[in-house]
C-alpha cells in the first residue's frame, strides 16, 4: 500500500473559528495485488493551537465516514475501527475531518508520523501487517497544510428546549420569559453587557422583576421590563464567561404582573 499525494495536503489554509467539517489530512491511497484491511489510523495535531481546538473529528475513506475519535494526552487521534474496512484494489482517498471550534491566533497541522500509524492488514495472510509507503519510499511526517485559526467569534441562537410561543398564567411568579444559547469559537468569550428591548401587548406595558440567567443561575438584580424600553444588564464581569465548545443558556425570568402587581 502506497500514499501517493505530495504533503502536504490539503494545502495550508487561513479560517475562520467556527468553521465545520474542515479537510485537515488528507492523501491517495493506493492498494496493489489484492484486497486489504483498514484496521485505524493515528494523526498528531502538532502547533500552537490547544488540544480544545478540534471538536468532531471524523475518518472518512472515499467520502464515507467509518470512524470518530477525541484527542489524547499526547495530542493524537487515534482511530481504530471495530469492523476493519475492505479496501479493494485501486486509489482510495482518506480523509481526516473536523470542527475548529478553539484556537483563535493560533496554528496547527496534522501530521501521519510513521508507516505503523496506518494500520492496514491482508486478510490472506493471516492479517499480516502492511508495510504502507509513501510515493513508493519511507513513509516519514506526511502533513495535512498549515491551519491558521483568525479570530474567535460568539453566536446567539434561540434555546431549541424554549418555545418562544409558550402561554404563561398571569400572576405566575419567575418564570422563563424568553431563552438563548451563547456559543463560543476559537476563544473563551467574556460577555460583560447584555441589553434587551421587550414587546409587551395588551394593557399592562411591563413585567415585574425581570432577572438575568446563566445556565439557570441569577447574575445581577431584577428590573421591571418595560415594552419597547431597553432592559440592560451591565458590569456582568465574570458571571457570564462563554468557555470554547461549552454552550451556555442565557435566559430572562420574571414575574407575569406589572410592577403595580
Amino acid at each position: 500500500a502506497n500514499l501517493s499525494t505530495t504533503s502536504p495536503s490539503p494545502a495550508a489554509t487561513s479560517i475562520n473559528a467556527g468553521s465545520i467539517n474542515q479537510t485537515l489530512w488528507s492523501n491517495s491511497l493506493s492498494v496493489g495485488l489484492h484486497a486489504s484491511m483498514l484496521k485505524g489510523l493515528t494523526v498528531k495535531q502538532i502547533g500552537s493551537a490547544p488540544s480544545n481546538t478540534l471538536s468532531n473529528v471524523n475518518l472518512f475513506v472515499d467520502g464515507v465516514n467509518v470512524g470518530t475519535t477525541t484527542i489524547n494526552s499526547n495530542m493524537q487521534f487515534v482511530f481504530s475501527l471495530a469492523t476493519p474496512l475492505s479496501l479493494n484494489t485501486g486509489s482510495h482517498f482518506i480523509e481526516v475531518r473536523g470542527d475548529v471550534v478553539g484556537g483563535a491566533y493560533r496554528n496547527f497541522y496534522m501530521s501521519l508520523e510513521k508507516s505503523s500509524d496506518l494500520l492496514i492488514v491482508d486478510p490472506q495472510t493471516s492479517n499480516v501487517a502492511i508495510a504502507v509507503t509513501y510515493q513508493s519510499g519511507t513513509l516519514n511526517n506526511v502533513n495535512g497544510g498549515l491551519v491558521t485559526v483568525n479570530n474567535g467569534t460568539l453566536t446567539i441562537n434561540q434555546d431549541t428546549t424554549f418555545n418562544n410561543t409558550t402561554t404563561l398564567v398571569g400572576g405566575a411568579t419567575n418564570v422563563k420569559l424568553a431563552s438563548w444559547k451563547f456559543t463560543a469559537y476559537g476563544e473563551d468569550v467574556k460577555v460583560n453587557n447584555l441589553s434587551f428591548t421587550p414587546t409587551i401587548s395588551g394593557t399592562c406595558t411591563n413585567l415585574a422583576n425581570v432577572g438575568l440567567y446563566v445556565n439557570g443561575g441569577q447574575v445581577g438584580s431584577n428590573a421591571t421590563a418595560t415594552t419597547a424600553t431597553t432592559l440592560a444588564f451591565t458590569s456582568l464581569g465574570s458571571n457570564l464567561v462563554v468557555p470554547v465548545g461549552m454552550p451556555v443558556i442565557v435566559s430572562l425570568q420574571g414575574d407575569v404582573t406589572n410592577s403595580s402587581g
